[in-house]
């Protein structure tokens, strides 16, 4: 078993240890969003129950131990395990079932020297943990790059990448970690704390302008102090620094890479994770190594891993049934019920972070109208956008929390729903009272263009015409930017990477947050974030979060219409897969029988 297991702590205690150290912050723990899907893999063939375990909830044993008496705070030096025994008055067995369940699958199953070969959905922005932000950007950065503390979303734990071992939380303004020895880059020399403090003060050097920039900071100085020790000091204390390092923008970058390549298309030798890239055929693959000095020995269980950029859904499931690919997260949802009972295929639906929104600029003519906006917020029909291009696997969405987690307040759903009586008296109060005509842009993945045309068809009926321009992922985000006049709306979607309640409303929709976009700006709003960050009193976050919820719902800086099901379906010769609510793969315990 890899030592990082009995070195790991579910985030549940992590985060009420720190609201019991200092007075800082004490989250319970955000849980997968509501919508009555099943988390249960669905398998063609008996025996492989296992290999597909269903995604992280409160069934999970680490959620179960969590749930526990909170743990004391652990000296420096000293191993932090879930559940902590000395407070539930219990041993340690058991307590990572699910990571040994991993292992254990594949376990006996020997390397295959061969390739496992993925979809992926667009392609990649780029491959600069602190500069590239798009989902296929972050999935094609984890083969590569590694984090000092990851986490794991199935078993709800955090655990020690390349640290040795999780840091002492009593003084939540001061952080300290000791590396692992040994560890390789790409190009063979080794990781030091040079390399760590220099990626951490890039970030602070760029500011606002690199996207882990809202993340970190609260980070005023790195220090390393010897080649194996780091140390953070904050400007003030933060209990979400440590869940935020488990984020690929903290991915550890070899100091110097920026001054000798253009780490966004070219990482050569950058990384220390498991593969490396060996070719990037643009709008078609890429292709990686393994890494044979990866510090986890023994893994990667495969020898070569290709992403396949696949935009058409037809072509993706085909190739999926055909077994050109392996496994594939993005299973046309209309199909998944057929796909995964298919002989020889696995699948598993399951909620996840990912959230579908009409982005809308509030710099522009028209977005600077309150009352449009809530025009076309009423107008959008939540209920029959789920239903007919989700076809039921999602949740309706009435903000940017999901209904069904702890932070959720259902009193939003009093301010924004579905109403055409609402929608026509807003924009009887409009700048533009007649209707208007706009762009919808919109990402041209089928799916998102199924949903842009469907809001095309509600927008109109209070005489609303939106003209739908499908645009390439990465054009898509290079058009919609802050402070440019020249688009409107926008529909896209967001999948948070780190599991806390206001990570998207942190990262978007605060005034300088880094992946600002809208330009909404509201002092009371980014206010209630802060204390989020530092208030003991969990009664005080949930009325911030509230606070928050009722606040965006009058402004409407953006229309959050769905809540996605993740789709996932592969091969039953794939072993130890573990489906996750992020939207990225994790192959950790990965193996692949020989077929």
């Amino acid at each position: 078993m890899d030592d990082r297991l009995a070195k790991g702590i579910d985030r549940r205690t992590f985060l009420r240890m720190l609201g019991i150290a200092s007075g800082v912050l004490f989250v319970p723990g955000a849980v997968a969003c509501g919508g009555g899907s099943d988390n249960t893999p669905t398998s063609s063939s008996a025996g492989t129950s296992a290999a597909t375990s269903s995604s992280g909830g409160a069934s999970s044993p680490a959620a179960t131990s969590a749930s526990g008496s909170a743990a004391s705070p652990s000296a420096a030096g000293t191993p932090m395990t879930t559940g902590s025994p000395a407070a539930s008055g219990g041993s340690s067995a058991g307590q990572f079932s699910t990571f040994e369940s991993g292992a254990k699958v594949t376990a006996d199953i020997p390397f295959y020297n061969g390739t496992l070969t993925v979809d992926m959905l667009q392609n990649p922005q780029g491959l600069d943990p602190q500069v590239n932000t798009n989902n296929e950007s972050f999935m094609a950065m984890l083969e590569i790059y590694e984090q000092l503390i990851d986490y794991d979303p199935q078993s709800d734990m955090y655990y020690p990448q390349l640290a040795e071992e999780m840091p002492d939380i009593s003084n939540p303004q001061e952080y300290s970690f000791k590396l692992r020895k040994g560890v390789k880059f790409h190009d063979g020399t080794e990781l030091t704390s040079a390399d760590v403090k220099d990626t951490f003060d890039y970030i602070l050097k760029m500011g606002p302008k690199a996207p882990p920039y809202s993340l970190f900071n609260s980070l005023d100085t790195v220090e390393a102090p010897d080649p194996y020790s780091v140390i953070f000091k904050l400007k003030t204390p933060n209990a979400m620094f440590i869940p935020f390092l488990s984020s690929i923008m903290g991915g550890i970058v070899k100091k110097g890479s920026r001054d000798k390549q253009d780490l966004t298309r070219d990482p050569k030798g950058a990384g220390c994770g498991p593969f490396t890239l060996t070719e990037w055929v643009n709008g078609d693959h890429l292709s990686y190594e393994r890494f044979e000095d990866y510090f986890r020995k023994g893994y990667p269980k495969f020898q070569k891993l290709v992403y396949k950029v696949i935009v058409d859904d037809s072509a993706r499931e085909a190739q999926l049934l055909s077994g050109a690919l392996d496994l594939s997260g993005y299973v046309p949802k209309k199909d998944f019920d057929r796909v995964s009972k298919t002989k020889g295929m696995s699948g598993a639906h399951f909620p996840s972070t990912r959230v579908d929104y009409v982005q809308l600029n509030l710099i522009h003519e028209l977005g600077k109208d309150e009352h449009i906006r809530r025009a076309m917020a009423f107008a959008i029909d939540n209920d029959a956008l789920v239903k007919n291009t989700l076809y039921g696997l999602g949740t309706a969405a009435h903000g940017p929390v999901c209904p069904g987690t702890p932070f959720y307040d259902p009193a939003v759903e009093k301010v924004a729903y579905f109403d055409l009586d609402k929608a026509k008296d807003e924009l009887s109060k409009s700048s533009k009272p007649d209707g208007f005509e706009f762009d919808l842009l919109c990402e041209n993945n089928p799916y998102i263009v199924q949903q842009a045309t469907l809001i095309q068809a509600m927008l109109g009926k209070i005489n609303i015409k939106a003209n739908v321009t499908p645009l390439e992922k990465v054009a898509y985000t290079t058009k919609i930017k802050k402070g440019d006049p020249g688009w409107f709306a926008g529909v896209s979607n967001w999948t948070s990477s780190v599991d806390i309640p206001d990570y998207q409303i942190k990262l978007v929709f605060t005034t300088n947050g880094s992946y600002q976009r809208t330009s909404y700006s509201n002092a009371d709003v980014d206010k209630l974030v802060d204390e989020l960050e530092q208030t003991p009193d969990i009664s005080i976050q949930k009325a911030n979060m509230s606070k928050i919820q009722l606040q965006m719902a009058q402004d409407m800086p953006s229309i959050w219409f769905a809540w996605e099901d993740w789709c996932v379906a592969w091969q039953d010769y794939v072993k130890g897969y573990k489906s996750v609510p992020g939207y990225y793969e994790y192959f950790d315990f990965v193996s692949v029988e020989k077929h």
